[in-house]
């Protein structure tokens, strides 16, 4: 019974904070001096730790290259540092005539920047043995709860637009729905109108 409860309570801390966000990138590779495009997933367990992962490739320069990075990062305000590990197929020599492909595997360290305080657009750069690419990434979408890192905002105003309300008879049966924006007078001719036989 102990661990059951240590485990259900590890989970309810870490459900608390999580959010998973979906976005697109697109870069340049410094060293290698080539163009590419991806996207990403991170995972939030905790409020300031993202846990992530992307792909990208080179569509425009190089054919069949690409990248798999997992990463860790951590939030400093606007500020976030990762550190990963990379899966990647580059070419030997680009600009050749015979490109041969090799896998290379090996650790890299990244900063992304958020560029406006209220925009999500963000400016980043990681760093490898290999490469050294600088771009842009912009989160798309948002899965699970919505963080608020103020917690003495007053969500009042929200009350009388954000919820439906069903009403069901003494038998439990479907009887009628009341829409936001709700006011007595309102509430009371919907009622009216649904228990009128």
């Amino acid at each position: 019974m102990k661990y059951l409860l240590i485990l259900l309570t590890t989970l309810f801390s870490l459900n608390i904070y999580s959010q998973a966000h979906v976005g697109v990138m697109g870069g340049f590779d410094l060293k290698n001096e080539y163009s590419k495009l991806g996207v990403g997933l991170n995972y939030m367990p905790l409020s300031k730790v993202m846990i992530g992962g992307g792909l990208m490739i080179t569509p425009f320069d190089v054919d069949d290259d690409y990248e798999i990075m997992l990463n860790i990062k951590y939030n400093l305000g606007r500020f976030n540092v990762a550190a990963g590990y990379m899966f990647h197929e580059m070419p030997d020599d680009h600009m050749g005539m015979h490109m041969t492909h090799e896998n290379h595997n090996e650790p890299y360290i990244g900063i992304d920047y958020k560029l406006f305080k209220n925009k999500k657009l963000k400016v980043f750069y990681n760093h490898s043995e290999s490469m050294s690419t600088f771009g842009l990434m912009l989160p798309i979408f948002n899965i699970g709860k919505k963080m608020h890192m103020n917690h003495d905002m007053d969500h009042s105003h929200l009350d009388n637009h954000v919820n439906s309300i069903i009403l069901l008879n003494p038998k439990g049966e479907y009887a009628g729905l009341f829409r936001p924006p709700f006011s007595t007078s309102r509430l009371s001719l919907t009622y009216q109108s649904v228990t009128q036989d």
